[in-house]
């Protein structure tokens, strides 16, 4: 385990601190970040506990891949109605 910050993610299975991650992720970073999340769920090489965890974080990047594709639609939307 390696300690560098506050917040714990996991990377690759394991459970990685980290301090100094952007504040707002791109949504690619997010959606790669999401599917090694999945693999690492899917290999059955956790813990139950760090797959509860990452679980959760895998939730979270759903939800902030979610307000991404929101804002696009909105810009899209905006583009193909103009006032």
């Amino acid at each position: 385990m390696m300690v560098t910050g506050r917040r714990k993610f996991y990377d690759r299975g394991l459970i990685v601190e980290s301090g100094n991650q952007q504040e707002e992720q791109s949504y690619e970073y997010l959606l790669a970040k999401l599917n090694e999340g999945i693999k690492s769920l899917e290999s059955g090489d956790l813990t139950l506990d760090q797959s509860i965890e990452l679980y959760k974080q895998c939730m979270e990047m759903i939800a902030q891949c979610n307000d991404f594709l929101d804002k696009a639609e909105i810009v899209i939307s905006d583009i193909s109605n103009p006032s």
